[in-house]
């Protein structure tokens, strides 16, 4: 698998080291719209000149974003069990290789996840999820009868420094079904999962 560096920038900025556990988050193409994006990323850039803290404007724009995909407006592909199960199927493949799969969580158009790399073979964010988004797509659109790009090519990506941001990412990812209005309990989302190790957050 290709290396990558550690660190980056496309639209946002990547911090990707070898070692480490990740929240994670990519989506459709065309799930949001350009015209929103563009207003975000104005909002983005505003927030990094007031904040001159540019992963705390990234996370800024991560929330923001990440609430409107929650509203599933378009490109609710994920919804269809068979294409689920393709995603599923990508984020299982590499566990015990590259990371360890601490929890998912497949909404309608987005797709969230936790992992472990620590003590796994070296490979960046990029890298892997380039390699898992790449075949997945090529399932997908065989499956839905569509051609062309299926996710937005960038992904975001966040260092989890300690056990208790660990816990909170965990919530915020299994409670995303909640939040959106579909279920009342996580637990009722067929297409969320947690590590047994970490169930009791």
């Amino acid at each position: 698998m290709r290396k990558y560096n550690e660190e980056y920038r496309r639209n946002l900025p990547h911090i990707q080291p070898d070692d480490g556990l990740f929240a994670i988050t990519y989506r459709i193409k065309g799930s949001i719209p350009k015209s929103v994006i563009d207003y975000y990323e104005e909002e983005y850039e505003k927030a990094i000149t007031k904040s001159k803290e540019e992963i705390l404007a990234k996370e800024l724009f991560f929330d923001i974003t990440d609430s409107y995909l929650d509203r599933g407006e378009s490109h609710n592909y994920l919804l269809k069990d068979t294409v689920s199960q393709i995603v599923i199927n990508s984020l299982e493949y590499y566990v015990g290789r590259y990371y360890k799969l601490i929890a998912y969580c497949i909404m309608s158009n987005h797709v969230h996840i936790i992992i472990d790399k620590l003590g796994f073979e070296n490979a960046s964010l990029t890298a892997i999820f380039g390699s898992i988004k790449g075949y997945s797509a090529n399932l997908i659109n065989r499956e839905l009868g569509r051609d062309g790009y299926f996710w937005s090519a960038e992904i975001y990506d966040h260092i989890i420094k300690s056990e208790s941001e660990l816990e909170n990412q965990i919530k915020y990812l299994i409670n995303n079904p909640v939040k959106a209005g579909l279920v009342n309990d996580w637990r009722h989302w067929d297409c969320t999962f947690v590590d047994e190790e970490y169930i009791d957050f």
